[in-house]
């Protein structure tokens, strides 16, 4: 094993910290499009989230610019410590103050190697070790600048980023291709939950439903307005801070929505203070409905349904309504006929956006027709469902399993190359 030495990020490149992010700039500035933490993903991917801009002014713009081998790196938050490394010039472009920027000194540091190694000091948890703080995690420019990383000779820096990225560019071909097969799994599952909810399981004379979504139905189906099949609807509470801790009543939140197996289940790790009044009001029972009716994100929108499928005593959150079904309803023809109506992306013309929150008009939603065939066969689509959810569940985790094998393989490699226990010049030559 070859020994590397250390050196600090500082005396292999100049460390910048970006613009702290400002909505009007003095006289003279011009607004630029920012780097910021959402750009850069795990494995050092570059993700294009929808461009910001803000004002820069000719200095900031100068100095904050960002070229060909720069190392960008994640400041704070979820993604701390994550690295990209720039392939070329990025011309008009600054950068925010999530972001730190390294630029490889001459002679002493290739960006690519320096990506490379910041991936296997976050992968090892040494970045972690770094940020250890009681509240949400920053990898300062300080502490950029302070931390060692392997530092061989330019030269030997060179070839390991060269045969990093031809080996690294496998192992992402490879999942890429788990992951393409993972959302074509889900793609066929989607397709038939919604051909299910629609249309049944077997042929049947078929009629127009009158109703967008929905399209052709069979005629002896009918469409009721949500509002027709619901018994009751309640929005949960949030009461206090438990006054022991551990102690509580469980409090079901957006965070424990399971979006793949459209449930939530135990454990439920929120407890809170709740009166023995709102437990008897607002409290929940296996096969209740959750639908989410204030929060929501851009690739998350409000309006995303789950069953309860518990027997721990419960409530959920204020921002979310239980809603129970009139008798003769089967709850999971509804939780997946919810899901269906999602896919159709019906929710979102009930969706007001307020101070950064969504919010479902639920009263609108309330009023949305929906296929409501008889209860014999509400039982057998319900089944039909339920094992294609079975059977894509264990499918997508042998994928997801491969999958993650890849990135620790990946990571492995890494760190192996970048620390000199792995010998470049002969890896994989026979002999």
């Amino acid at each position: 094993m070859t020994q590397v030495r250390e050196a600090r990020l500082s005396h292999l490149g100049s460390v910048t910290l970006g613009k702290m992010i400002q909505s009007t700039g003095a006289d003279g500035s011009v607004d630029l499009p920012y780097v910021r933490a959402a750009h850069i993903q795990p494995m050092g991917r570059w993700h294009e989230a929808t461009p910001k801009t803000m004002p820069f002014s000719p200095v900031e713009a100068r100095d904050l610019d960002i070229r060909r081998d720069d190392v960008l790196v994640v400041e704070g938050g979820a993604g701390f410590g994550r690295a990209f490394r720039v392939a070329a010039d990025m011309p008009g472009w600054g950068y925010q103050n999530s972001i730190v920027r390294i630029r490889p000194k001459a002679g002493r540091a290739d960006g690519r190697f320096l990506a490379y190694a910041l991936q296997s000091a976050l992968d090892t948890g040494r970045i972690a070790l770094e940020t250890s703080v009681a509240t949400i995690p920053h990898f300062t420019a300080e502490k950029v600048s302070a931390f060692r990383v392997p530092a061989p000779a330019l030269r030997v820096q060179s070839a390991v980023a060269d045969f990093l990225d031809r080996e690294t560019a496998k192992i992402d071909a490879l999942i890429a291709k788990q992951e393409a097969l993972t959302r074509s799994v889900l793609e066929h599952r989607d397709a038939v939950i919604l051909g299910l909810i629609t249309g049944g399981k077997g042929p049947a004379k078929r009629e127009a439903s009158g109703v967008d979504w929905i399209g052709d139905m069979p005629e002896h189906w009918e469409t009721r307005p949500l509002r027709h099949v619901l018994a009751s609807v309640e929005t949960g509470v949030w009461g206090s801070d438990p006054a022991v801790e551990g102690e509580g009543t469980p409090c079901a939140r957006v965070a424990d929505f399971d979006r793949e197996r459209l449930q939530v289940t135990d454990p439920i790790p929120t407890l809170r203070e709740v009166s023995v009044e709102d437990v008897r009001r607002r409290g929940l029972r296996r096969g209740d409905l959750l639908i989410e009716r204030s929060g929501g994100t851009q690739a998350n929108p409000v309006g995303f349904v789950v069953s309860f499928e518990s027997d721990t005593e419960a409530v959920c959150s204020n921002f979310i309504s239980r809603l129970r079904l009139q008798d003769g309803m089967n709850h999971r023809y509804w939780l997946y006929a919810f899901y269906a109506a999602r896919l159709t992306r019906i929710t979102e013309k009930w969706t007001k956006q307020t101070t950064g929150i969504q919010n479902l008009d639920f009263g609108g939603f309330s009023s949305e027709h929906f296929p409501c065939p008889p209860s014999s066969e509400q039982d057998e689509i319900v089944a039909e469902i339920d094992q294609l959810m079975s059977s894509t569940g264990a499918q997508l985790q042998r994928q997801r399993s491969l999958g993650q094998l890849l990135v620790e393989r990946r990571a492995a490699l890494i760190t192996a190359a970048v620390t000199g226990r792995l010998d470049v010049t002969t890896y994989g030559k026979a002999g």
